[in-house]
């Protein structure tokens, strides 16, 4: 709490059950490794805990409007550790309209393995689509993760192609608008 503020509230303000909607496992580690700083300090001293990995910045923004407060907490990500090594090869992935094809290939880029994932987006919604694609993408990253090797995955923009589509079939229209595009 501010000074002025202290002597009548206390000096902290403890808010039960808060939940931030995204990231909210990433701020609690955050909250972890202060604690565990604070703990360390108190233990070894100032000095001894300014070399250590432990404690993270939090940034607090609180913000007020028409639905009341609402607290913004920003915080670095947590390095995560890279299991993939693309000397081993790589995993690639091409998306198609009714299905993602799949191919490993070793260090020298000779083909290994192939299979086909099916992924009939067509007729979903935006969220049915998101969620099998959610699915479909999980399988290939656990393959990948397994296998020690990098995913490769072509980046196309279809928002240049989708605005030019006037003069094409019905077919080919649909086709593009099934890919999930950025």
């Amino acid at each position: 709490m501010p000074d002025g503020l202290a002597g009548r509230h206390g000096k902290y303000l403890v808010v039960p059950n808060v939940r931030f909607a995204s990231g909210h496992d990433v701020v609690l580690a955050a909250l972890g490794s202060n604690t565990e700083y604070a703990v360390y300090r108190r233990e070894h001293g100032e000095k001894e805990a300014r070399v250590t990995a432990l404690g993270q910045a939090i940034s607090y923004r609180f913000k007020r409007d028409s639905k009341g407060w609402r607290v913004f907490a920003t915080t670095e990500l947590p390095e995560v550790e890279v299991t993939t090594d693309r000397r081993r090869g790589a995993v690639g992935v091409d998306l198609n309209a009714d299905h993602l094809a799949v191919v490993e290939t070793d260090a020298s880029g000779n083909y290994v393995k192939a299979w086909r994932v099916p992924l009939v987006t067509y007729g979903k919604s935006h969220h049915q689509a998101e969620a099998l694609i959610g699915d479909a993408v999980a399988g290939v990253v656990e393959y990948a993760r397994e296998v020690g090797k990098p995913i490769v995955i072509e980046n196309l923009d279809f928002r240049q192609k989708k605005a030019v589509l006037e003069g094409e079939s019905r077919r080919y229209r649909r086709m593009l608008s099934s890919f999930s595009y950025g």
